[in-house]
């Protein structure tokens, strides 16, 4: 597990990497119990999902799901305490939005560059877990950093950042390593297509989390959520979406009181992640952990 809080990188947004987050015996575990192929659909050409859901009712997947995540996932979202705090004000109540496992061909041709804030700006963390040893060819995750210019201008061309955007640095898929990121307006990042001697694998265990839709979405920008994706979906000179794109850019990069330790353990103490109701029911049927 993530001992202490990780070391935030502030540059070009907010993110942490973090080696040898679990035992040997812990990744052995997840390999032998990984899902086989069947479990998994194509999300983008030659990488494969499988959500979670249909594997956390028992055994071996529930009490890691029950047991480990919540202490990964909140451990690794105080390291953004601070940027949540601005952005969510006394918020503790988190979602698992998205919780599933992932793997590519060999010939994987990689992901363009994309953010989530685009598609849904509630969320506040991504976390990816690298699971293999023999990933040679296979890549991690590349962070992109937006090109001088109208930054609001540029989050607006939502998936026409290829053009718009420069490599900052590329984080090694490496076994047990974690990377994490705050979600946000600017967290541009893809994926380099795989290459030779690569062969199916490049396993990963992918986390989401956010914020309740229904309590932040209209607060933050004066429309519900399902006006916001439908204005976010193209590239626009849209006003408000400028103006959006603007206060998000400037609430990022705003000074932020930093936690001590005492009021960051308080800060975790404090948050409660909520997962899908039917993957982690208890016996007295409470869905949070």
């Amino acid at each position: 597990m993530i001992p202490g809080v990780p070391e935030v990188r502030e540059h070009p947004y907010p993110h942490f990497v973090v080696d040898d987050v679990l035992q040997k015996s812990l990744l052995t575990d997840l390999r032998r119990n990984w899902p086989g192929r069947g479990a998994f659909i194509a999300e983008i050409p030659g990488n494969y999902v499988c959500n979670m859901a249909k594997f956390c009712r028992e055994g071996f997947w529930r009490e890691f799901t029950i047991r480990i995540v919540p202490q990964l996932v909140i451990r690794s979202m105080s390291a953004f305490a601070e940027q949540i705090e601005a952005r969510y004000p006394g918020e503790y109540m988190f979602y698992l939005t998205n919780y599933s496992l992932m793997q590519s061909a060999g010939d994987y041709g990689g992901h363009d560059v994309h953010n989530h804030h685009y598609h849904d700006p509630m969320w506040v963390m991504t976390l990816l877990l690298y699971i293999d040893a023999d990933s040679e060819g296979h890549s991690g995750t590349t962070i992109m950093e937006a090109l001088p210019g109208d930054e609001a201008f540029i989050a607006a061309q939502t998936l026409n950042w290829h053009d718009l955007t420069k490599e900052y640095e590329s984080v090694a898929y490496k076994q047990a390593r974690i990377f994490g990121f705050h979600d946000n307006v600017i967290a541009y990042h893809c994926v380099k297509p795989s290459q030779p001697p690569a062969t199916f694998g490049r396993r990963i265990m992918r986390f989401h989390v956010c914020v309740d839709h229904k309590a932040h979405c209209e607060r933050l920008y004066g429309v519900d959520y399902a006006t916001y994706y439908k204005m976010r979906m193209d590239p626009t000179n849209d006003a408000q979406v400028l103006e959006w794109m603007k206060k998000d850019i400037a609430l990022l990069r705003s000074e932020k009181p930093k936690m001590s330790d005492d009021e960051r353990g308080a800060w975790i103490n404090k948050t409660r992640l909520y997962m899908p109701p039917t993957e982690l029911e208890e016996e007295d049927g409470s869905p949070d952990a």
